[in-house]
């Protein structure tokens, strides 16, 4: 399915804590300003406009599926049983054992039960990550307990999660990174902000992207005009014309040639050559040819790909290994992938067979502990981050980073 709903604007890149961290994606008219990374070479585009997969926002899961039906969300187990009944407006996954749900207008906190764990009170909330949630009261952010007290008072323009001890905030207009106690530990000076991966955090001064320790030092000065977060010890960077990989030392170790770049997945990424998508192994090199209309990352050694508004799977070597015959699909998770047939969302295995029949209206992957980010269901951090060479920025902000 083909959408062009997706806006240019920067957005930041979380970070990969495997089997851990979970980063929320914020749910109903707020999503549309959540999207994956993506930045262009020559001609302007949309943020995604190569990947047109429209399932709905990200979530990590915790052994039960959030799914739709007649407007109301529930749970499912993988045996497609109903083990929450579908009442709830909005539903997010499960994380640290508790979802977000909404009902008449705010957030709360069930348990995997259903039982009412917070009563809904706020505008909207985030799913706990290492014991705080994101809590909105108006348009003002802060952090509770799991009492749903606030410990750090609603005071900002912008709140991201915790990560490595640090959320990166905005406040009077400018990001900077907060503590525990909500206090600042790198003051607010930066156009933009991003989570610290790999031990680096973006930023973003005079239009401008380089890299900063957690100190606040700079590791790379600003410099580029788009940046993709380190994984792996590499990040896509975009100065002028040139678009390819760079080092630490903010030195370019892949100069790619193509016109848009992905991050590594599983020793993988992404790149657009002639409006065209394939996959790049580490040495720079194609090891999925440049054929298709459009391509997510791989996990658990499949990527999904589009051919002639369908989509299907390739293996690591360019097999496709599930025919291009679904409208949308989420990448496997758990031996499990979503996909939608004539308006519907069910489940297929690796053979691209139905094990859960398309039924419902949505439908959220069974994720277990994966941070995965925006509707793709990519992990965070084997993100659908894209940049590419027009000059123009084009990344909306994802689940963790100050929202």
């Amino acid at each position: 399915m083909r959408t062009n709903r997706i806006p240019f604007g920067l957005a930041i890149a979380s970070a990969l804590i495997a089997f851990g961290l979970f980063c929320y994606g914020y749910y109903r008219n707020y999503t549309n300003s959540l999207r994956p990374a993506i930045v262009q070479r020559q001609t302007p585009r949309t943020a995604n406009a190569a990947n047109r997969t429209v399932v709905d926002p990200v979530e990590l899961f915790d052994g039960l599926a959030a799914v739709q039906i007649d407007k109301k969300w529930g749970y499912i187990n993988k045996s497609g049983t109903f083990v929450i009944t579908p009442t709830y407006d909005s539903a997010s996954s499960f994380y640290e054992g508790l979802a977000v749900v909404e009902k008449g207008g705010k957030a709360g906190y069930i348990d995997k039960t259903g039982a009412l764990f917070i009563s809904p009170q706020f505008e909207k909330a985030t799913p706990f990550v290492d014991g705080l949630a994101i809590a909105y009261i108006g348009q003002k952010r802060g952090y509770i307990d799991r009492t749903g007290r606030f410990v750090i008072p609603p005071r900002f323009d912008k709140a991201g999660y915790f990560i490595d001890g640090v959320a990166a905030v905005e406040a009077d207009g400018r990001y900077g990174y907060i503590d525990k106690t909500g206090s600042f530990v790198v003051i607010p000076k930066y156009e933009t902000a991003g989570n610290f991966t790999d031990g680096l955090a973006r930023v973003k001064v005079g239009g401008k992207w380089g890299f900063i320790e957690k100190t606040g030092a700079y590791a790379i000065p600003p410099m580029f005009d788009a940046v993709t977060d380190f994984h792996d010890g590499l990040a896509v960077a975009l100065l002028g014309d040139k678009l390819g990989y760079v080092d630490k030392r903010g030195e370019y170790t892949i100069d790619s040639g193509f016109d848009q770049l992905g991050e590594f997945t599983e020793g993988a990424a992404r790149f657009e050559k002639g409006k065209k998508w394939g996959f790049i192994d580490k040495s720079g090199k194609p090891s999925v040819r440049a054929e298709y209309d459009g391509a997510l990352p791989f996990h658990e050694r499949l990527a999904p790909v589009e051919k002639g508004y369908k989509w299907g799977f390739t293996n690591e070597v360019g097999q496709l290994v599930i025919d291009a015959k679904f409208d949308n699909v989420s990448t496997f998770y758990n031996g499990l992938a979503v996909a939608e047939t004539a308006g519907k969302y069910g489940y297929i295995d690796t053979s691209g067979k139905y094990v859960i029949g398309p039924q419902y209206d949505y439908a959220k992957p069974f994720c277990d502990g994966f941070l995965i980010s925006d509707e793709y269901k990519i992990p965070s951090g084997f993100r659908n981050v894209a940049a590419a060479k027009d000059g123009h920025e084009a990344w909306e902000e994802p689940y963790d980073q100050p929202q």
